[in-house]
């Protein structure tokens, strides 16, 4: 899914762990549910985030035509960012599946310098 956001809201959630709550707007607030951050766009302010349609929340999120409630944004939906963020001429290995590779994707990113594939 791909949002159009403000530039502040684009630049924030530019960072690894970064995370928002997402609703249908007019559903009741316990339908928020937490997304990760695949990708953000600062340059075209546009957040891209991977929902997997199982239960009642992500199926109300799916008739979102147009928009989309979000709360944010919230960071540390990662781990061991420290020493990501110090990681130099290294290598690593990225394992994960299904929806929960989406943070993995900005992290990749972020490391692209320090990947051999």
């Amino acid at each position: 899914m791909e949002v159009f956001v403000n530039p502040y809201l684009a630049k924030q959630l530019n960072n690894i762990g970064s995370y928002v709550f997402l609703k249908k707007p007019k559903s009741p607030h316990c339908f928020a549910m937490p997304v990760s951050i695949m990708k953000s766009d600062i340059k075209n302010n546009v957040i891209t985030m991977a929902i997997k349609i199982l239960g009642v929340k992500t199926k109300d999120i799916l008739d979102c035509k147009e928009k989309v409630e979000i709360k944010g944004p919230y960071w540390n939906g990662v781990q061991g960012q420290i020493f990501l963020k110090n990681l130099k001429n290294s290598e690593i290995l990225i394992s994960a599946r299904g929806v929960a590779a989406s943070p993995c994707v900005m992290v990749a990113n972020k490391l692209k310098n320090t990947i051999i594939m």
